[in-house]
């Protein structure tokens, strides 16, 4: 997870930044005496969780959040206004609104707010984008065909040609099975060959170094069989 911290005061930039760094939820701690040199720095670099002042000369925090007021993240505002926070919880991103001098206790509270909140909201990224991702077109003869991933049983390598079996088809398509396995779910299939993915909801048994899909035996690569007893659920 990375952070921001905004605050015109050097000194108050200093002490939220150390205070940051005692969570190793927090892989970096950027810190920013002006909104603008931040905005630059998000276009480059994503950031989950800002702390940010309010009161700044030319920019302050409030025109900061409405700027970015799409930006996937979240906010802590620390400041030695009392008198707005109703206005800073008018914004969505914003989890808490500290007054300064920071109260130990508070903050981590905060902190821990925004943590909890950002891994819901990754948590339901991931699970939209599963959802979304749910197959792949391929082209046959010109025509785009989809197919759903459910509906794959294994993935062969033949030659410059992929071999992509359903239950009803094998599909035939000019591809590698590197670049038919980059679009593929991982939690879904595994790559058990050099020559083979499979569909790991389709394995109907594993005896030694071969496993059954579909009444096919398929190979299982060296090295690789662990990897694959670590993605199955196995009692």
């Amino acid at each position: 997870m990375n952070c921001a911290v905004i605050d015109d005061e050097i000194t108050s930039l200093e002490i939220i930044g150390g205070l940051c760094k005692r969570y190793i939820e927090i892989n970096s701690v950027n810190l920013f005496s002006s909104p603008i040199d931040c905005i630059k720095f998000m276009n480059k670099t994503q950031v989950d969780l800002i702390f940010l002042d309010i009161h700044m000369p030319n920019f302050n925090g409030f025109d900061f959040l409405e700027t970015l007021n799409n930006n996937n993240f979240k906010a802590i505002l620390i400041t030695s206004d009392k008198s707005l926070a109703i206005k800073a919880f008018k914004f969505d991103c914003v989890v808490d609104y500290i007054v300064k001098p920071i109260d130990l206790y508070y903050f981590d509270l905060a902190v821990k707010k925004a943590f909890s909140l950002i891994k819901t909201q990754n948590l339901l990224e991931d699970t939209n984008k599963k959802i979304l991702d749910n197959h792949i077109f391929i082209n046959i003869n010109k025509r785009l065909i989809k197919i759903n991933f459910d509906e794959i049983f294994l993935i062969k390598a033949n030659g410059d040609y992929v071999n992509i079996l359903t239950r009803n088809k094998t599909h035939v398509v000019h591809s590698s099975l590197k670049s038919i396995e980059s679009k593929l779910l991982q939690d879904l299939f595994f790559k058990c060959h050099r020559s083979y993915i499979v569909n790991l909801k389709h394995i109907e048994e594993i005896e030694e170094n071969n496993l059954l899909i579909n009444k096919q035996i398929i190979p299982i690569g060296k090295g690789v069989r662990q990897k694959l007893f670590q993605k199955l659920n196995l009692l």
